[in-house]
């Protein structure tokens, strides 16, 4: 028995203007089918841009706070290497550096709240801010005259 496709039998489309109009029915729904693809491909590249350029941007911050952090690192034991070829003594070279450090940490720590806006649960105070004024109604124009 030869193997037959399945083939169903198709229908005419329909004549007149029943068959114009659900030929322009079918073509308005492809029409609006692929600009909704369109519009959904391009709010996935506008998206995919946006976050290319985020991450660009943590990756080189990331790469400048290392670089400095490194750098701040080597400067402090070049600091407490000299100090304590100074004074003759490594370990006190060292002991200031660190005791500087601790204490410009114990100073950020305590005017943090001052230039960082709601820093370490600190309230804002809003009994600082003016009162506004109620709004204003406006009045209607009196016999075509504006004010």
């Amino acid at each position: 028995m030869p193997d037959t496709p399945d083939t169903k039998p198709t229908q005419a489309p329909p004549t007149g203007k029943i068959g114009r109009l659900s030929s322009e029915a079918r073509g308005l729904v492809d029409d609006t089918r692929q600009w909704v693809d369109a519009k959904l491909r391009l709010f996935e590249l506008d998206l995919e841009e946006k976050l290319d350029g985020i991450a660009n941007k943590v990756i080189a911050g990331a790469a400048v706070v290392f670089l400095a952090a490194l750098a701040l690192i080597f400067a402090l034991t070049a600091l407490a290497l000299l100090l304590g070829s100074i004074w003759e003594n490594e370990a006190l070279g060292f002991m200031v550096v660190a005791l500087g450090a601790f204490v410009i940490a114990l100073l950020i720590q305590w005017l943090r709240p001052r230039f960082v806006k709601g820093s370490m649960g600190v309230a804002e105070k809003t009994d600082a801010l003016p009162e506004a004024e109620p709004p204003r109604q406006l009045e209607a124009p009196k016999n075509g005259q504006t004010k």
